[in-house]
């Protein structure tokens, strides 16, 4: 079973939708940090904080230089995250081992994203930090 083509041919297409719809999309958010402590996501919660905060940040207005295309992706990987049957149910031990590859793989398709995200972040918290400059 490949996650990944199923991930792309299935979950995308819901999060495009999704990610168009600001209220939704804070209910899912909502919905995200419930699985921050989840036992099998302990090597991606990083990566995860980093999907969460960079969804967050846009639907909240606070991140405006984003490509949509990168945010539909992103959105994508969290609806797959909380849905309880995907390619392997979460409810089934182990079952989060797919969870954790789509959210790695997300992590490496959106590294240039990502990265100006975290050059923003830094520049609003540098500010943050001095205001008189």
């Amino acid at each position: 079973m490949d996650v990944i083509k199923i991930f792309k041919n299935k979950w995308l297409r819901k999060a495009g939708t999704l990610a168009a719809n600001p209220t939704r999309t804070k209910e899912l958010l909502r919905k995200v940090l419930s699985m921050f402590t989840r036992e099998g996501l302990e090597e991606v919660r990083a990566d995860l904080k980093c999907l969460y905060d960079y969804v967050h940040d846009i639907v909240t207005g606070r991140y405006k230089g984003f490509d949509t295309a990168s945010l539909v992706m992103a959105t994508a990987a969290l609806v797959y995250l909380v849905a309880p049957i995907d390619c392997v149910s979460d409810l089934i031990p182990g079952g989060l081992v797919d969870d954790a590859a789509v959210i790695a793989w997300t992590i490496k398709q959106l590294h240039e994203e990502l990265l100006r995200y975290r050059l923003f972040t830094k520049r609003q918290d540098s500010d943050a930090d001095n205001p008189s400059a």
